[in-house]
């Protein structure tokens, strides 16, 4: 659970410090669905361009994961899959807003629909729908 925390962490830290780069986005364009394949490739792109992608609707699938981080005294709520690391499995996705949406407990697979935003500085999935399919998708992937 510390790795995972750690990770977890990790991936806040990146997802910040990529948030700035881009330029102004356009937000007319239909939901921009991240498949299965070329995952780690879509998710990448938008976090590196996240200027490019603010207010687009993104739709993908994953296992939601929620945990406290005392030192913060704040609650984080992600929907990621892991893509290999150097050394071990490494979180892969995005950091989500759920505002009036119920969590659901953690390991859930769900399909989530948001929009990018930037909430309190942090680059985020604003949820708009939050969906347990009948079938769970590939947690580990590789492209």
């Amino acid at each position: 659970m510390k790795k995972l925390v750690i990770i977890v962490v990790m991936l806040i830290v990146m997802v910040s410090l990529l948030a700035g780069c881009g330029s102004g986005g356009d937000s007319d364009y239909e939901v921009l669905e991240i498949g299965e394949r070329f995952f780690i490739t879509q998710v990448e792109n938008i976090l590196l361009n996240a200027g490019r992608y603010m207010g687009r609707t993104i739709r993908y699938e994953g296992i939601f994961t929620s945990f406290d981080w005392a030192a913060a005294d704040e609650t984080f709520d992600f929907v990621m899959r892991f893509m290999m690391g150097c050394c071990s499995e490494e979180p892969i996705g995005f950091r989500v807003y759920l505002d009036d949406i119920e969590p659901p407990p953690n390991d859930t697979w769900v399909e989530v629909t948001g929009e990018l935003d930037r909430i309190d500085g942090a680059l985020m999935l604003r949820v708009i729908s939050m969906t347990e399919p009948a079938e769970r998708g590939a947690e580990l992937v590789f492209s």
